[in-house]
């Protein structure tokens, strides 16, 4: 498994992978905040304007989180569940390579 779902012109996170971040609550204390950041840092790339959007939750130095601090964690968990690259054009072939396989030099070609 990749780690993405790779479809007709579209590719987008794996949503069974993305399951242990959804499924994390609101953090409450700073040990819990450097975990989701982590997270949602590591789905950076799916997220547009990701650095604005999570801002309120990166400078945050209090708890419970503020309201702009949870609409913030909300809108990066809706990103990312909505998430896609629209890259695979028709016609064009492409090719995906994977070592986290048993089977050396396999790869997927698509034509």
């Amino acid at each position: 498994m990749l780690g993405y779902l790779v479809a007709y012109k579209q590719i987008k996170p794996d949503p069974k992978r993305l399951q242990a971040l959804l499924d994390l609550p609101e953090p409450t204390c700073a040990k819990e905040l450097k975990r989701v950041s982590v997270l949602f840092s590591y789905y950076a790339k799916w997220i547009p304007n990701v650095s604005k959007k999570a801002g309120p939750l990166l400078h945050l130095n209090a708890f419970p989180l503020s309201n702009e601090a949870v609409i913030a964690f909300k809108t990066l968990e809706n990103d990312l569940c909505n998430a896609s690259l629209g890259s695979i054009l028709d016609g064009v072939p492409f090719e995906v390579d994977t070592d986290a396989s048993d089977c050396v030099g396999c790869c997927v070609v698509a034509r």
